[in-house]
């Protein structure tokens, strides 16, 4: 007879046991769940971030980026993306003006560096322009970022090295440009249609 309560007993009880780690295994598997969506709103959180977006328009550009945009224009980056496919004007010159923001540092720091490339030439290699510039005819060496004639235009830098700087090319570039447009006002280089 005890056998057979016993035996009652664990059949009885087995439901309410199995029930009880369902339930404890859904709890776990709903806080495990739950910690992966934190986890993933902070990841989404954190990448919108470094980028100067809030979660809401990094997720729109991930969302854009799997769609015909991402096939499109792949590593497009997240400025140009959102400016590229904002549903409003305002939203677009928000993304035009950060953009430019993000553009203009960037720039200025390549500037500082390139700055201290050509100071580093100088330093390490003090001779080594004027070396190249004997072996070779000035007509035939442009320099700089706006890749000036040494031979022609050479008369716009103090010094061979300041053809370097990227300001002091850039500067001399448009002086030229406004000479030549002095010169004779209007002119263009002829189009023609395709016969």
């Amino acid at each position: 007879m005890k056998l057979k309560h016993t035996f009652l007993a664990a059949m009885l009880l087995s439901p309410l046991t199995q029930a009880a780690t369902t339930s404890g295994q859904t709890d776990v598997s709903r806080q495990e769940s739950t910690q992966r969506a934190d986890s993933a709103q902070q990841n989404l959180q954190q990448q919108a971030g470094q980028r100067g977006l809030s979660a809401d328009d990094y997720q729109r550009y991930q969302q854009l980026m799997k769609g015909p945009r991402g096939i499109q224009s792949p590593g497009l980056d997240p400025l140009s993306t959102l400016g590229i496919e904002a549903q409003t004007p305002a939203k677009r010159r928000k993304f035009a003006e950060q953009w430019v923001k993000e553009e203009f540092a960037r720039t200025q720091k390549e500037l500082d560096f390139q700055r201290e490339v050509n100071a580093a030439w100088q330093r390490l290699y003090p001779g080594a322009l004027q070396v190249f510039m004997k072996r070779h005819p000035l007509k035939r060496i442009d320099v700089g970022i706006a890749q000036v004639n040494l031979g022609w235009n050479g008369h716009h830098f103090a010094s061979t090295w300041d053809a370097f700087d990227p300001y002091t090319n850039l500067n001399a570039a448009a002086t030229i440009l406004r000479e030549c447009w002095t010169r004779k006002p209007g002119s263009r280089l002829p189009v023609t249609a395709p016969s």
